[in-house]
């Protein structure tokens, strides 16, 4: 036998660093994921379910007009270096201005979103909840454009510090107050926590001067992100808003927390990975080789979306009640449509990012608009049959239709990998179909029943993990052929590394 100290096998310094990266990207997001959730079963709680359905109304009309308000001025400065500091004092002046603007909107649209969920007495309410977004206005995108460089530690340690701060004052005043007003609290405590914490953090001085010709280009980059951002308000918001109208506010709590445990943090998954594919697209995309990094994406939140859809097929109806109270229940059909809802908008996460890097905003837009025909199809069946699974059928057709547009749009940019986008989607439409039939074939809550469909989803697991490697070790192999046959680190993964 051979002697000898014991060796351990070397990680790659490669897969080490990106391990890094991806450690601090889910620190800030998981963080904000992990918090806001429990902020919401607290005061799932605390509050009656009444006032709990005011509070998730109000949510509703902050997250809504933040989506629709929004003209990428993240993703726009992500694309300049930190040098740049006219383009960040100038996405800065713009922010503000936003800020002010959708703090103006929010109170316009208090009173009618108040007597859209029939509680006209709480109009105030909705209007102080345009405090949150005026109060964002002010933070420093400096944090944001440190991560072209893979830098998302200042940018986690932000958003980890707003919510420790904001669930304390939750907590604080939820015992103090008892209704609805606790999550205007919690909101504006996060804003302004989340602004102090980037001002000390950025690694350059605050300024909000407007040079014309980069608000041009920022303008020109994001304006058709606004009808984008609207569509997406709609499409994400409408269906709880038709709960909330025809079922009332205690059948919107209901299928709020259900949403809450299934799609709300899928959310906060994309912002983690979506920081880290959105600066290798940029990167990638000036040396040629955005193609073979989308099918290694594709391949890999194809992944991440299956394994998550799992999830909530064998376990949605459990967790609800286990976590909220046995008054939030599950039927079989919701566990059902909402696993597919989740994993078809995983789908759509790739081409979303490589649209964004090709400055592609208008094909985005209208790809998103596209799913709005499921929001017509689940008002319709709403107006009929209130019962929730209904209206899940209609998110679902549009979801559908929306990825296949995306799909399209992004074969016909990058023609030299259809061979292998194509491949991929093969493997997600038989990993859905695999979700359907065997949540239908086994459809019993029993423990073997649930462990025979987990073994189940093993097989498709497999056969896209294969795809992920393939796609790794190629993406590696045209970066050595790109570095005559060494791969080397750029300058920035190379002081990572040491």
């Amino acid at each position: 036998m051979p002697k000898g100290p014991l060796k351990f096998p070397v990680f790659p310094p490669r897969l080490r660093l990106w391990a890094v990266r991806l450690f601090f990207t889910t620190a800030g997001t998981g963080s904000e994921l992990i918090l806001r959730f429990v902020r919401t079963v607290i005061l799932a709680h605390l509050l009656a379910p009444a006032e709990f359905g005011v509070a998730i109304a109000i949510t509703l009309l902050i997250f809504a007009s933040e989506l629709a308000s929004d003209i990428g001025l993240d993703r726009f400065i992500l694309n300049k270096p930190k040098e740049d500091l006219k383009a960040l004092a100038t996405v800065h002046a713009l922010q503000i201005g936003r800020g002010i603007l959708l703090s103006f909107v929010i109170v316009l649209c208090a009173s009618p979103t108040a007597r859209l969920f029939d509680v006209p007495q709480f109009a105030s309410s909705f209007m102080l909840a345009a405090l949150p977004a005026f109060i964002r206005g002010f933070g420093h995108l400096g944090v944001k454009q440190a991560q072209r460089d893979y830098n998302y530690r200042l940018e986690a340690i932000s958003i980890t510090s707003s919510q420790l701060i904001s669930l304390t004052a939750t907590i604080a005043m939820a015992y103090v107050l008892r209704d609805h007003r606790v999550i205007i609290v919690a909101f504006s405590v996060e804003a302004l926590a989340f602004v102090i914490m980037t001002h000390r953090l950025a690694p350059s001085p605050f300024s909000a001067r407007a040079d014309a010709t980069i608000a041009r280009q920022v303008l020109a980059y994001g304006l058709p992100l606004v009808a984008n951002g609207i569509v997406l308000a709609v499409m994400t918001q409408a269906d709880r808003m038709l709960v909330g109208h025809y079922s009332g506010l205690e059948a919107l709590a209901n299928y709020a927390v259900v949403l809450n445990i299934a799609i709300v943090p899928l959310s906060t998954v994309y912002r983690i990975v979506a920081s880290v594919a959105l600066a290798m697209f940029a990167r990638d995309h000036e040396r040629r080789q955005l193609e073979v990094s989308y099918v290694l994406v594709v391949w890999g939140f194809s992944l991440v979306g299956f394994m998550y859809a799992c999830s909530m097929s064998l376990g949605l109806d459990v967790v609800v009640p286990l976590i909220f109270g046995k008054a939030y229940k599950v039927t079989q059909s919701t566990r059902l449509l909402v696993s597919l809802i989740v994993f078809t908008r995983v789908l759509r996460w790739a081409p979303t990012l490589s649209l964004l890097t090709l400055a592609r905003t208008k094909e985005l837009t209208f790809a998103n608009m596209v799913g709005g025909c499921g929001i017509v199809i689940a008002a319709v069946i709403a107006a009929f049959d209130h019962d929730m699974s209904s209206i899940l059928i209609g998110v679902l057709v549009g979801d559908i239709a929306s990825t296949a547009a995306f799909q399209r749009i992004v074969m016909r940019q990058l023609p030299p990998a259809r061979p292998s986008i194509e491949k991929s989607l093969l493997g997600g439409v038989l990993s859905a179909l695999m979700i359907f039939g065997g949540t239908l074939l086994l459809p019993e809550a029993s423990l073997g029943s649930r462990l025979q469909l987990a073994a189940l989803f093993l097989i498709p697991a497999g056969l896209l993990a294969v795809g992920l490697l393939r796609s790794w070790n190629h993406r590696e192999a045209v970066i050595a052929r790109g570095s005559d046959g060494a791969i080397e680190l750029d300058r920035t993964e190379a002081a990572d590394v040491r």
